[in-house]
């Protein structure tokens, strides 16, 4: 799962997103690079602004070796 290329689909910039989801841009980074999961509080609005499911966000950072 390429996060960033999804961003890139959606036409918006790692910044606009941080402020629509209400985290800072190095916490989104952190998520959009598959090293951790954004928030608990966050992580629903992160998947619905990019449109996936979060059972598969979850099993992509598994994979790629990230932290949950």
């Amino acid at each position: 799962m390429d996060l960033k290329r999804l961003l890139m689909l959606k036409g918006m910039t790692q910044i606009e997103l941080a402020k629509m989801i209400g985290v800072h841009q190095s916490v989104l980074n952190l998520q959009l690079n598959m090293h951790r999961l954004l928030p608990e509080k966050h992580l629903d609005k992160f998947c619905s602004l990019l449109e996936i499911k979060r059972a598969d966000l979850e099993e992509a950072i598994k994979k790629a070796g990230g932290l949950l």
